[in-house]
């Protein structure tokens, strides 16, 4: 009995002991999300930096016109008749013949043409600046006094070594033009339109007018003048 009555006293004084333990951890973990409910409270109230602002780009203007001037010399003037069989003979056919056109590129400023003459010295070509021009002769007559375009199809590859790449036109439909005739209003002024470009000509659209100022004859040149219009 003896034994019983020291577990039965222990067991009675263990027992408040226990639950003001635990009282005492409740209260402890109360207080702990108290605190950590302020602090949550606090950063959420705490002011953001204001966001600094974006510089804007600026983007350089693209210009709204230029204008070369292209160079050639008869030796850079070609032209080469299509061919077509009719009874096993081969005739001479306008429609399909090719006229190509080589040149040097200048600043239109540098070449000056009064009367279809230039005025002054043609500067020395820059390297990497050249021209190319391919026309196919889609329609015309050919006879005894010569021949004459109706219409035909042309490529131009304008190439400027400051914009480092080129610029591809195209144009097409009626052209009356007689190749032998070597005055300079004899050449209708031609609209092409701006396929795009490399280089500094990236990104360029819009048309072209190729206007012919000169022709070539002994010794002379065939000079033209490229406006864009972009």
């Amino acid at each position: 009995m003896l034994f019983s009555k020291n577990i039965i006293l222990t067991m009675a004084v263990a027992t408040p002991l226990a639950i003001a333990a635990t009282r005492v951890g409740d209260m402890r973990g109360e207080r702990k999300l108290q605190n950590n409910g302020n602090n949550g409270n606090m950063m959420a109230g705490k002011p953001k930096k204001p966001k600094k602002p974006r510089k804007p780009k600026v983007k350089t203007p693209a210009p709204t016109s230029e204008s070369y001037s292209v160079v050639s010399s008869e030796s850079d003037i070609f032209f080469i008749p299509a061919m077509r069989s009719v009874e096993s003979v081969d005739i001479f056919s306008i429609q399909g013949s090719q006229f190509i056109r080589n040149g040097a590129v200048y600043d239109a400023t540098e070449i000056s043409v009064e009367d279809g003459l230039v005025v002054g010295i043609v500067p020395n070509p820059t390297d990497g600046s050249s021209y190319n021009q391919q026309c196919t002769s889609m329609d015309g007559v050919s006879s005894d006094d010569g021949i004459e375009v109706y219409s035909n199809m042309c490529n131009f590859t304008l190439c400027v070594a400051e914009k480092e790449g080129c610029l591809l036109m195209q144009s097409g439909g009626p052209f009356k033009f007689n190749p032998f005739d070597t005055a300079v209003d004899a050449v209708p002024t031609v609209t092409a339109i701006i396929l795009g470009g490399t280089g500094g000509f990236s990104g360029y659209s819009g048309t072209a007018t190729i206007d012919t100022l000169s022709r070539t004859s002994v010794g002379g040149y065939a000079i033209s003048q490229i406006d864009l219009m972009l």
